[in-house]
């Protein structure tokens, strides 16, 4: 993960990257619709990110359309098709191109974690990346 500090649009308060996802952690326990990015451990794409690393959540899902689309200027992707579990146990899905990293997520289930602490594979890896939910 980066150093440096994220900045709130809406109050101009700056935040170091680590408080920022712990802030971003605990904003999406109520939200809807969240957008980050699908991050990489190796070769898969294992994560949804914060911009600079931090998990904001598991990648379980992880698909990509056989069909080329075409952009108005001539450009070619393929759809992506993604469903996320985030540490409060909360479901998500989304889908965007796969020429970029960043994509929206919507929440699909409620939280399904006991006693707020969320399912055991997602606080193992936010202990390894020295988050916590």
């Amino acid at each position: 993960m980066g150093t440096g500090y994220a900045r709130d649009p809406k109050t101009d308060e700056r935040r170091c990257y680590p408080c920022a996802d712990s802030w971003q952690r605990e904003q999406m326990k109520t939200a809807d619709v969240w957008g980050g990015y699908i991050g990489y451990t190796g070769d898969a794409r294992k994560r949804f990110a914060s911009w600079p690393g931090g998990v904001l959540g598991k990648v379980t899902s992880y698909v990509t359309e056989g069909r080329v689309r075409y952009t108005p200027n001539g450009g070619q992707y393929r759809m992506r098709h993604v469903t996320v579990r985030t540490p409060d146990g909360s479901t998500w899905r989304g889908r965007g191109g796969t020429a970029m990293d960043a994509i929206t997520i919507r929440r699909v289930t409620k939280s399904t974690s006991k006693g707020g602490k969320g399912p055991k594979v997602l606080r193992d890896l936010l202990k390894i990346q020295g988050g916590t939910s």
